[in-house]
């Protein structure tokens, strides 16, 4: 008989249809997907840490996936995640994975104005300022408003709530810890992309932060070079107001070692010191930047733009400091010889012959 079965349903239905009844749309069974499961799962045990945090860890390996996150984001899943975030601020692995999971979320537009509405930034702050010992939690804080200060709107808000502030704070108590250090770096340059946040960024100590990245990192270029080239953007950009920030934060002494051990960022290392003699040349004398200027003149004959960078920092340390060889370990007669030299190298180029010229007129008064 059941072997029939098939049979009898198949022709009950061709009598329907040849007697003009209306066939009832079969039933779809819905089945939920794995990510729309543990949110349910979530959404029921708002007060369960544990179960939030297998929930969370789950999720963090579908969010990798960027399709994972448009499903994440449609059942709910952003609200869910900020909301176990705030309520078990304690739970220092749950809310690292929350933040883990948001970062991965934001890296799409379209997701943004969703974590606006949920108040993802507020809830982040908390989290990060919160545990400001927790060094991973810092990282991940940073990569999250790295990736959100891409937007204008985000950016501001961000700044208004003090992300600028909390980085800069992470990036001093984490100095050892370079994904610390490569996210807070990221975070600021990007935050720097609006020169209205200059005043945030020299306020929070963002400058003694990266000068810290070059004293503790010397040789990771991977954030010597991000850690430089902010250096130079803010010190090219600054205002002259926000001018005296920037010399009291900033670390001569390291520069001169820098210049005196790492090749790869001489260009970087001389622009620094040129531009801080100008503004404050006794604290480069002081420190020993104008023996790295020195010093950098005499191993880089060949290179013009370097030779040019010297004898503009050299020239302002000069004209404006009298106590030359009380703070120079370089001798004068080793100073002048150099000029000298500039002056028979590069007798074609007039604008840096001139400049040695002057300098080399500048110490004779002196003496």
């Amino acid at each position: 008989m059941s072997d029939c079965a098939p049979l009898l349903a198949l022709l009950e239905l061709s009598n329907a249809i040849r007697s003009g009844q209306k066939i009832p749309p079969k039933k779809k069974e819905t089945t939920k997907g794995p990510i729309e499961s543990i949110i349910d799962d979530m959404k029921k045990h708002p007060d369960d840490p544990e179960r939030l945090d297998d929930g969370i860890a789950m999720l963090s390996g579908y969010a990798l996936v960027p399709h994972n996150n448009n499903v994440l984001v449609k059942c709910g899943g952003v609200e869910v995640i900020i909301g176990a975030m705030k309520k078990h601020i304690e739970e220092t692995m749950l809310v690292m994975s929350c933040l883990g999971v948001l970062q991965n979320v934001a890296v799409n537009p379209n997701h943004w104005q969703r974590l606006r509405e949920a108040g993802v930034v507020k809830s982040s702050m908390l989290v990060v300022k919160h545990h400001k010992s927790f060094d991973a939690i810092q990282a991940i804080g940073a990569f999250l408003f790295h990736t959100l200060a891409r937007d204008e709107e985000f950016r501001k808000s961000l700044a208004k709530n003090g992300a600028i502030e909390a980085v800069a704070t992470g990036m001093q108590l984490h100095k050892t810890f370079s994904e610390m250090q490569m996210q807070g770096c990221l975070a600021l340059n990007r935050f720097a992309s609006d020169v209205a946040l200059f005043p945030k960024i020299f306020r929070a100590k963002g400058v003694a932060a990266l000068f810290d990245i070059l004293e503790h990192h010397p040789q990771n270029m991977s954030l010597v070079t991000p850690a430089f080239q902010l250096l130079v953007e803010l010190s090219s950009k600054c205002k002259v107001s926000d001018r005296p920030e920037f010399n009291e934060q900033a670390n001569v002494k390291v520069l001169g070692k820098m210049v005196r051990s790492n090749k790869g960022i001489l260009q970087y290392a001389c622009f620094l010191l040129k531009n801080l003699a100008f503004s404050a040349p006794e604290k480069v004398l002081r420190d020993g930047g104008a023996d790295a200027l020195v010093y950098c003149m005499k191993t880089n004959r060949t290179e013009m733009d370097l030779q040019m960078m010297c004898c503009h920092g050299l020239r302002d340390v000069v004209s404006s400091c009298k106590d030359l060889q009380e703070n120079m370990q370089t001798s004068k007669s080793m100073v002048m010889e150099l000029l000298s030299r500039v002056e028979r190298d590069y007798k074609d180029f007039e604008y840096l012959r001139v400049l040695a010229s002057d300098i080399l007129n500048l110490l004779e008064d002196a003496a």
